[in-house]
């Protein structure tokens, strides 16, 4: 599972050598723990999220557009408000991009952590991980 830092650091704690279970990045760096076995390969599938592509004449769209055109469309349109002289339609569009842009990010949430809500289990005794 990946998960973030601070899980990773209690789950880290509480476990020995074997076969890696949790993953976060850190610094720019995978970790994953348990630590691997020396005398022992493990393979896995690692997917990452890469820079949005620009768009051009050979890169005719890019996931944003597809998934989110919504964030295109209303950036767009915050920055020709004020080229047709609607500068009171700046804020209106400005407000529509800014939620699109909201709406990418939690769709992005949603794919990395789910849809359940967080929660914070604590220790019954200080020290200990369940």
């Amino acid at each position: 599972d990946v998960v973030p830092y601070n899980v990773f650091t209690v789950k880290r704690g509480a476990l020995m050598n074997g076969a890696p279970l949790y993953a976060t990045v850190f610094n720019g760096k995978m970790l994953v723990a348990p630590l691997p076995d020396s005398d022992t390969d493990y393979t896995g599938t690692l997917v990452y999220d890469a820079t949005v592509a620009p768009l051009s004449a050979t890169t005719p769209s890019n996931w944003v557009l597809v998934n989110h055109p919504d964030v295109y469309l209303y950036g767009a349109a915050s920055h020709s408000a004020p080229y047709l002289r609607e500068d009171e339609r700046v804020a209106v569009w400005r407000d529509f991009y800014m939620n699109a842009i909201e709406e990418v990010r939690i769709a992005r949430d949603r794919a990395e952590y789910g849809t359940s809500p967080l929660r914070i289990v604590l220790p019954s005794v200080p020290g200990e991980c369940t």
